[in-house]
């Protein structure tokens, strides 16, 4: 899931292959497909000139204009699933995260590969900038956190974060602060300015954190969860203050894998195995 620069549209995909684009400022838009691959859809970025890049469970790599729905590039790096997808857009540059620890930069302009790296042997989950700007943190399914040099991609320090697999990552806009989501349902806090530290660890949630998003204001953040269940939190304190269930609010029914807080109106999107799209009005005071 994702949306485009302005938050007008979003773009969801799942396993049948096909992304749809939605009319943010349309309360009965239906969905319109904009692009069809071969295979599953595991990550979406929106990129500058109204792009849309799309990685697959086959680790095909697509690029469509959005325009014209044409597909501008089509390219297969190895048969690793692409599991995440981040722009750089100072640099210009795409980081491509991908199955069995494979990493691959790319000029956003024409898809140029600048750098591959292999930095783990496991799989590579996701990955947020960290507060200084100077470095990419990404956890792994081998349970590390890797602290990547933002210019090369190059490993600096990793050290073991978890029980199991990391799957989420999100620096505390006030604070600095790394919080990392993992198989093992707990969120943990990092202090990352100095020499790592854990500063608190969370049993968050009943399965695997899938996502971690911060409010607009940064006052609160979302968590998504294996467990079918959206918790808010206070992002100084990180006290829980709700939890939206399909038991107390009709939410979704399987896992929830991505949340997207809006700047515009601060509401909330998340998008679930259940092949359902649910926008939150998000009432914290």
């Amino acid at each position: 899931m994702t949306t485009s620069s302005d938050e007008r549209w979003l773009f969801t995909a799942g396993d049948d292959g096909i992304v749809a684009k939605w009319d943010l400022y349309a309360g009965d838009d239906q969905g319109t497909g904009v692009m069809r691959t071969d295979r599953s859809v595991y990550s979406l970025l929106y990129l500058p000139g109204d792009r849309l890049m799309a990685g697959t469970s086959d680790g095909t790599l697509y690029v469509c204009d959005l325009s014209s729905r044409e597909i501008l590039v089509k390219t297969n790096k190895s048969s690793a699933a692409i599991y995440n997808l981040w722009f750089d857009p100072g640099a210009g540059v795409i980081w491509c995260l991908q199955a069995k620890g494979g990493l691959t930069l790319y000029q956003s302009e024409d898809m140029r590969e600048i750098t591959h790296r292999q930095i783990s042997d496991n799989n590579l989950r996701c990955v947020c900038e960290s507060p200084e700007g100077t470095h990419m943190f990404v956890g792994a399914s081998d349970n590390r956190i890797y602290v990547l040099e933002k210019n090369d991609a190059s490993v600096a320090h990793s050290w073991e974060a978890h029980k199991n697999s990391v799957f989420a990552l999100a620096v505390v806009p006030e604070s600095g602060l790394l919080i990392s989501g993992g198989m093992d349902a707990y969120l943990n806090v990092w202090d990352v300015k100095n020499q790592i530290k854990l500063i608190k660890s969370l049993p968050a949630h009943n399965f695997t954190v899938n996502d971690i998003v911060f409010s607009p204001d940064g006052k609160y953040f979302a968590t998504a969860s294996r467990d079918k269940s959206i918790k808010l939190w206070n992002s100084v304190t990180f006290d829980l203050l709700k939890v939206v269930s399909f038991e107390k609010n009709m939410a979704h029914r399987h896992s929830i894998n991505r949340v997207k807080w809006l700047n515009a109106d601060q509401s909330l999107i998340s998008c679930s195995d259940d092949r359902r799209v649910i926008r939150w009005n998000v009432l914290l005071n």
